[in-house]
């Protein structure tokens, strides 16, 4: 196995441990991510590597095989730093969207409790009072409870 081809197992072995850490201070946006899966899928040099081996070899069945572990180890990486950018890419897309749908969740519950409760003020009937109180105290139980989407 020639250099070049130990560095890239090293350094696809390197970036799966997580030596391409983001910091915490720093901030990613989408292009990041982005870039980083399209660096992945042009990064071919390997493989051209690994044929070349296998040609310097003698074409020899024993360094063809072991040419092909390393660069289906590459691979397996490659797919799994992919996937690992993926899942940063849409947490950055979507997270977003998703703490707005429980802002307006939380916003609904809340007018409907209060709309509830101008009811229950401009309510005289006990009857009525009573049965919107029950609507009212079931309401607060779903919300403690987590359940209380509309």
């Amino acid at each position: 196995m020639n250099d070049r081809m130990k560095d890239t197992l090293e350094e696809g072995i390197a970036d799966s441990a997580g030596a391409d850490k983001i910091s915490r201070d720093e901030k990613r946006d989408a292009a990041y991510f982005l870039e980083k899966i399209d660096q992945i899928s042009r990064d071919t040099e390997y493989l051209r590597e690994a044929v070349n081996q296998i040609l310097n070899q003698g074409g020899r069945p024993e360094a063809a095989a072991a040419v092909g572990q390393i660069v289906s180890a590459r691979e397996q990486t490659n797919q799994m730093l992919i996937d690992f950018y993926q899942k940063a890419y849409f947490d950055l897309i979507y997270a977003p969207r998703k703490i707005s749908e429980e802002a307006v969740d939380s916003l609904r519950r809340q007018n409907m409790l209060n709309t509830l409760l101008d009811m229950i003020d401009e309510t005289a009937d006990r009857d009525t009072k009573k049965t919107l109180l029950e609507i009212l105290h079931e309401m607060i139980a779903d919300c403690r409870n987590g359940a209380g989407k509309p």
